[in-house]
């Protein structure tokens, strides 16, 4: 058994806001829109609620408000065929991934969505070269926060629980998620205060990954 890192995957490795506030733009651009840019963007965004609305919904939404010209159902295919055909990482992701393989870290990615664009994703991107499995939710019947997905992750990577990590955004999915199995966790706070609603159970907090990593390379954490 060895030490491992289990990551969220979205808002964590994948700028997910970046990525698909690129293809707002070229919406945008492509009906040359009366509406501010920004405003589109923004709405665009709200729609999404960071991936929660389902996709059908989404764009029957966004095409009845904003884009009438559109077909809905074409313009979810074109979404879900593009915006991850080079989706964007954040700047430090690369680095802090070789960083922890060359310490000897197992790496896994532990995510929630859909099969489809969670493997494109990783495979359209650095991410299936540095990671050693991915586990996504509906391939594997089971969300964050469940126990069950952890414990698959740490099961099939063979990992020591008393030397592994879990790092992720998600105050209740991930970290509360990742605690109630045993890991020790580092949130990525992005700035962001920690929810009142849930009680502070993360080991360390970060406001990126590099310094998720930082943190962990530490001997006093360690």
């Amino acid at each position: 058994m060895r030490a491992g890192i289990l990551l969220d995957l979205d808002e964590t490795l994948i700028d997910r806001t970046a990525s698909i506030t690129r293809f707002a733009a070229k919406l945008w651009r492509r009906h040359a829109l009366a509406e501010c840019e920004e405003d589109f963007i923004a709405h665009f965004l709200r729609l999404d609620a960071r991936g929660t609305t389902p996709r059908p919904e989404f764009f029957r939404q966004l095409c009845e408000t904003h884009l009438p010209m559109e077909n809905s159902r074409a313009l979810m295919e074109e979404f879900l065929d593009t915006v991850w055909a080079e989706p964007l990482l954040f700047p430090y992701v690369i680095d802090s991934l070789q960083k922890l393989r060359a310490a000897g870290f197992m790496l896994g990615i532990v995510s929630n969505g859909s099969t489809r664009p969670q493997t494109d994703k990783i495979l359209n991107s650095p991410l299936h070269a540095l990671v050693d499995d991915w586990f996504i939710s509906e391939a594997l019947g089971v969300r964050k926060p469940e126990p069950a997905i952890f414990r698959h992750a740490i099961e099939h990577l063979r990992l020591d629980m008393q030397n592994s990590w879990f790092i992720g955004d998600c105050p209740f999915a991930d970290i509360v998620g990742a605690h109630g199995v045993g890991l020790r966790c580092v949130w990525l706070s992005h700035d962001r205060p920690w929810p009142e609603k849930y009680a502070p159970c993360y080991t360390q907090s970060a406001r990126n990954l590099a310094e998720a990593v930082d943190l962990i390379a530490r001997p006093s954490v360690l």
